[in-house]
């Protein structure tokens, strides 16, 4: 599934809302422990088809995509995930998000979020391709990275299960 960030989200068991350019998480009691891949970014490096963004782990089982361009040519092209940044990993990789053929993204269209499939998480997975299933061809591929931590910091509102993250270029950011 992919959805169109806003300014009030709900993400998956997080809810949110934006005061200023702060943006409170509320974290349910059930809140498990995160991915250690949460926040990590791929950049796809381009090979074919203007493909261009970048991918950033929200959870354990959602990415966001900002900044993606693709000129919406190809087969059966989908974003996909592998084990590592290689034609071989991506055969046998996981298919994730709607079809992108025929849909021209020039960038701007703001960030994309996609839930992987019900039941599957990124764990095992370091790498993002957008992919052409036929052709068994990457468009743009790259390998998940942490991101080094930025300058502000993210404050815990002890006792209230409050998370408040900073807003970084048009997402949700929980640092």
């Amino acid at each position: 599934m992919v959805r169109r960030s806003c300014q009030t989200a709900a993400l998956g068991a997080l809810s949110c809302c934006v005061w200023g350019t702060l943006v409170f998480v509320a974290l349910p009691s059930h809140a498990g422990v995160m991915s250690p891949m949460v926040g990590w970014q791929a950049e796809l490096n381009t090979f074919a088809h203007d493909v261009t963004g970048t991918v950033t782990i929200l959870d354990e089982d959602t990415v966001v995509v900002e900044d993606f361009t693709y000129d919406g040519q190809g087969l059966a092209v989908y974003f996909y995930l592998a084990t590592e940044d290689t034609k071989d990993a991506f055969i046998d990789g996981l298919s994730i998000g709607p079809p992108l053929l025929g849909t021209l993204y020039k960038g701007n269209e703001g960030p994309l979020v996609i839930d992987l499939p019900d039941g599957e998480t990124l764990d095992g997975y370091h790498a993002i391709s957008v992919w052409c299933v036929p052709a068994q061809a990457r468009f743009g591929s790259g390998t998940f990275m942490p991101v080094p931590e930025p300058t502000s910091l993210g404050l815990l509102l002890a006792g209230t299960g409050c998370l408040a993250v900073r807003r970084r270029r048009g997402i949700l950011s929980a640092r």
